[in-house]
């Protein structure tokens, strides 16, 4: 890595630590319908029903936080450093007092920048060798994430979940700014990306037997 013809600014080992701003979320949600109760804690009295609620929303994410030094591979960013414009649709469903569960999905459109980088070569090498770094437009793929999360109340203090999450996110690609006179503008894509994620949680909580007046 210290090579010359990849320079990336590795010193020795040690500590590494980052300090500052992340990417800022500006949003707004409206619940379309709510069948859970009048009031907020209604549906922690009831065991009769089926009952469900909507909600939807939409954020822009500004990209103030540092992304990652195209130069020094162990920098711990704080954000990824791109706006972002994102919809979110929201279902919690309620059979009686003991099943729950949460869909959520979520539409990101991350919006292009300019930012140097190093272009991915075709045989998606992790080292990117010093020939490779310029001045790019990033065209960040777009991303959609679908969570879905049933859970199981016991009592008014423990409950159990599951919860399932998909996520997909399209090809980035980068075109080089201003190349060299007489050269062609370096371009690259890089590879979508799928993940599945399983998880499985136990949570204690003193709130709905407070709100009892049982805890």
């Amino acid at each position: 890595l210290s090579d010359p013809d990849g320079a990336y600014a590795l010193g020795p080992w040690g500590r590494r630590y980052q300090q500052g701003w992340g990417d800022i979320d500006v949003g707004v949600t409206y619940r379309v319908f709510d069948g859970t109760g009048d009031r907020a804690w209604s549906r922690l009295g009831s065991a009769d029903g089926r009952r469900w609620r909507q909600s939807v929303g939409a954020t822009f994410r500004v990209g103030t936080g540092s992304p990652v030094d195209p130069d020094d591979p162990l920098m711990l960013p704080t954000g990824d450093g791109q706006h972002d414009i994102e919809l979110v649709s929201a279902t919690d469903l309620l059979w009686g007092a003991h099943a729950w569960g949460s869909v959520v999905l979520r539409y990101t459109k991350q919006l292009s920048d300019e930012r140097v980088a190093r272009l991915p070569v075709a045989s998606l090498s992790p080292y990117l060798p010093l020939s490779r770094r310029v001045l790019a437009e990033r065209a960040p793929g777009d991303r959609v994430q679908l969570d879905v999360a049933p859970r199981w109340v016991f009592n008014d203090y423990l409950a159990v979940g599951t919860r399932y999450r998909f996520v997909h996110e399209a090809a980035t690609s980068w075109r080089e700014v201003a190349p060299a006179d007489g050269a062609a503008a370096l371009r690259a894509t890089g590879e979508p990306m799928t993940v599945h994620e399983a998880a499985f949680g136990v949570t204690w909580s003193s709130i709905a037997a407070w709100q009892r007046g049982r805890s």
